[in-house]
């Protein structure tokens, strides 16, 4: 009877969280098996499972990269392509669609965005620290040229946690003679003081 009544309980419990419909933001981000388990969420036949995501810009490294997986994880799931570049101006999606070898000269661009930007620019042979250092510094300084006023919001982005603190002590030596002050956010920290640049980990 206990067992009988803990089943009960589990089965309970499942039903609380079940539903008619699933939708996943940033779904490359999650494993083939993450998905599936979302995929048995549904309480009934009547499944409606509504991903959105992009192959070229996941985070995590145990997300999904191929058609393939998601198919494994959601069967019969229809896949739809939507080719309009949005949050971007049209030299960073030219510049973006170059590094994953898919350039289209005819994309499509909304009606309702039209923005052009600066050419976006790359830096190579950025193997130490004090490469990187000075080469964000220069760009740093170019935007500060540019906007002739206040600096915008200004984010660095690293991979991992452990890199952020050692660029943020090398940025600071080259920039403290432009009076521009660099925060290191760790640890999830999102405020900084206001012109202060910021770096987090991805």
């Amino acid at each position: 009877r206990n067992m009988l009544n803990a089943r009960l309980q589990v089965c309970e419990k499942i039903h609380n969280i079940q539903r008619t419909q699933v939708f996943v933001d940033e779904i490359t981000d999650f494993s083939a098996v993450q998905l599936a388990i979302m995929f048995q969420l549904f309480s009934n036949d009547y499944k409606t499972f509504v991903g959105a995501g992009d192959f070229n810009q996941r985070i995590t490294n145990n997300g999904i990269s191929t058609k393939e997986e998601l198919s494994w994880a959601i069967p019969n799931v229809s896949i739809q392509n939507i080719k309009i570049p949005y949050r971007q101006s049209k030299q960073l999606y030219e510049f973006s669609q170059k590094l994953i070898d898919c350039y289209d000269d005819n994309f499509e661009q909304p009606k309702y965005l039209d923005i052009e930007g600066l050419y976006p620019v790359v830096g190579y042979r950025m193997d130490n620290l004090d490469n990187k250092a000075q080469w964000l510094t220069e760009r740093i300084c170019e935007i500060e040229r540019q906007i002739e006023d206040k600096l915008p919001s200004i984010a660095i982005l690293v991979n991992e946690e452990k890199e952020i603190e050692p660029l943020a002590e090398c940025l600071n030596q080259y920039l403290q003679e432009y009076n521009i002050q660099v925060d290191p956010c760790l640890r999830g920290q999102v405020l900084g003081y206001e012109n202060n640049i910021r770096i987090f980990s991805i």
